[in-house]
């Protein structure tokens, strides 16, 4: 239950500190006194968005904190565990624990551990939250809030308008929120294959569009089939062929000055040697010389022999210099075209990579189909099984609506749920469709199902839709009793209506309190409310007003005791002029 609520700097409210007890808790005050800003604060307590408009004008930050307390077994504590917030209070027993506590059945208050939460909001605009004094991230704090209290808003009725939003309803009631969040992780799976099916298919043309191109690509490259390296030994090649004449000549005349002529340097060499060979003989001093220049011969000689042997090499083929440029020609053509000699390699190379991937395009469609056919049965045995427990629960929640309008006030109800679902004659392998007990119907994101809810209020008249048939009144007390069936069956400790009790009056305002007071002995419930019917079955009231003080507005709010719960109550009926009558009748409705 919600303990204790402090609220400080947010919108008009400058400081309010108000506690709250077990049971039927209800706010009241005139149209415009500010009682939503309340709920307005809790709400963003728990994970709503703030924005810093909520700062009061003038001030640096708004600060909203609650203490909640709840039975050591309730959820929130192994969510509190599970992120390592594991400062709480396990030995609370602040509160008179003598009675049964009648938000935790028999546990009493001395079994609760209490969690503190509180956030703040700077007016520069971003925002801060605490569990227990411990900094804690916004998604935490929503998931949090979401264990903690179920917030319904004075025109959620409206939601029963768009038959979209029945088949929640239903859900809840049929517990099936977890295998929901299964179906929905397979429901993407399958919604990705057929996106990616899509993207193959689609792309199926172009691709093989572009696979003749670079198919003309490679086979031009395939049909030159140049090797690394090749094109600079052409062009050595081609020099030596473009170039043999001259080579000719020269080797011819090198050859004969060193060796075939009779006045050849090797001749020459061979006089010079006998000459020092005979100086040697009479001076020492050249028998040096004598040894280098019989070496300068040899080297004469071999040089001499290697021009030789490299002219009679030497032979000049018209045809193979046409067959080197021909060649050429075609390597530099394919260089230019990919920018260089060396791209050639890197292009073929590339071709033949996509060329691979887009042979095997086919293959991938076809496994794609394969896998979308598998994820449509996964998804069959998922939404049958919701199916099955929505349908286990369509009479209960009949009956139930139908018993809970009567205590309304709405006796010759008839209520009924409707569940379809759309059968498919062919399996198209590019649309979500769910495969059960080998047969095929269209899939959602929530199953298979389309959920609509259908009344009748008037006896004689059979259930149509709710948006056809019912008043505005009529579909408030409707979503109360759904509401209600919800609550039973859920284990969320705290509910808050803002005035979701709009349209109705008189007669069935009084039950439908009566109704809140039954709902309030298993769950602690916050109710604003402007009807003295609903408003005087209260176990705690808490009167908010506006006030102006020095040119400025407030809002405040106290907890009322007895006496003054009364003339409350009376104000709810005849208006700042209390009579006699009316605190009569707020003493009758306060008797239960």
């Amino acid at each position: 239950m919600l303990k204790n609520l402090k609220i400080r700097n947010f919108a008009l409210i400058g400081s309010v500190t108000l506690d709250f007890d077990k049971g039927l808790n209800i706010i009241t005050g005139e149209t415009g006194a500010g009682k939503s800003i309340l709920v307005d604060a809790l709400m963003t307590l728990l994970g709503e968005k703030a924005s810093p408009d909520y700062v009061r004008s003038g001030e640096q930050k708004a600060v909203v904190e609650a203490i909640f307390s709840f039975p050591k077994t309730h959820p929130v504590f192994e969510l509190l565990l599970e992120n390592n917030y594991d400062n709480f209070d396990l030995g609370e027993n602040d509160y008179d624990n003598s009675d049964t506590d009648k938000n935790t059945g028999n546990e009493s208050q001395s079994n609760n551990s209490q969690i503190i939460i509180r956030r703040e909001i700077l007016a520069r605009g971003s925002s801060r939250s605490f569990v227990n004094d411990t900094p804690a991230q916004f998604n935490f704090l929503k998931k949090l809030g979401s264990l903690l209290v179920d917030f319904h808003g004075q025109h959620e009725h409206q939601l029963l308008l768009k038959k979209e939003n029945h088949i929640v309803f239903l859900d809840i009631i049929a517990n099936n929120e977890e295998i929901l969040n299964d179906y929905k992780i397979e429901y993407i799976k399958l919604k990705n294959l057929l996106t990616n099916l899509e993207d193959l298919t689609s792309k199926e043309e172009y691709f093989k569009i572009k696979a003749e191109r670079q198919r003309f690509e490679l086979k031009e490259i395939n049909n030159v089939s140049p090797s690394p390296g090749e094109e600079i030994k052409l062009e050595d090649e081609l020099s030596l062929h473009e170039n043999s004449e001259k080579l000719v000549m020269l080797t011819s005349e090198v050859f004969n000055l060193l060796y075939g002529g009779d006045y050849s340097v090797n001749d020459k060499l061979a006089s010079a040697k006998k000459s020092i060979q005979s100086l040697s003989e009479i001076d020492k001093k050249f028998s040096v010389y004598l040894e280098e220049i019989v070496s300068v011969a040899v080297a004469v000689k071999e040089i001499a022999q290697f021009i030789g042997t490299y002219k009679d090499n030497i032979d000049f083929e018209p045809e193979r210099l046409e067959v080197i440029r021909e060649r050429l020609t075609k390597i530099r053509g394919l260089a230019k075209k990919y920018g260089n000699f060396e791209n050639i390699f890197d292009h073929k190379q590339k071709l033949e990579h996509e060329l691979s991937l887009i042979d095997n395009l086919d293959e991938k469609i076809e496994n794609t189909k394969n896998e979308i056919e598998t994820q449509k049965e996964n998804i069959g045995k998922l939404a049958k099984k919701i199916s099955e427990n929505r349908k286990e629960k369509l009479i209960f929640l009949a009956e139930s609506v139908v018993k809970t309008l009567k205590e309304f006030g709405i006796d010759n109800s008839l209520f009924r749920v409707l569940i379809n679902q759309k059968k498919i004659d062919n399996n198209f392998a590019n649309k979500a469709i769910a495969i059960v007990n080998n047969e095929l119907f269209e899939a959602f994101h929530n199953g298979i199902d389309t959920v609509e809810f259908l009344i009748s209020t008037n006896t004689g008249e059979a259930p149509k839709p709710l948006a056809e048939t019912a008043s505005g009144g009529e579909i408030s007390r409707v979503m109360l009793a759904i509401k209600s069936i919800i609550a039973n069956s859920d284990q969320m400790p705290i509910l808050v209506f803002d005035e979701i009790d709009s349209g109705i009056s008189g007669r069935i305002a009084r039950k439908v309190g009566l109704a809140m007071k039954k709902l309030a002995d298993k769950h602690q419930i916050i109710a604003i409310t402007h009807l003295p019917q609903i408003a005087a079955l209260a176990d705690q009231h808490i009167s908010v007003i506006k006030i102006v003080s020095e040119e400025q507005t407030f809002i405040n709010a106290k907890v009322l005791q007895e006496q003054d719960k009364i003339i409350e109550t009376a104000k709810l009926i005849s208006g700042d002029q209390l009579t006699e009558h009316s605190i009569k009748t707020a003493k009758e409705l306060r008797l239960v």
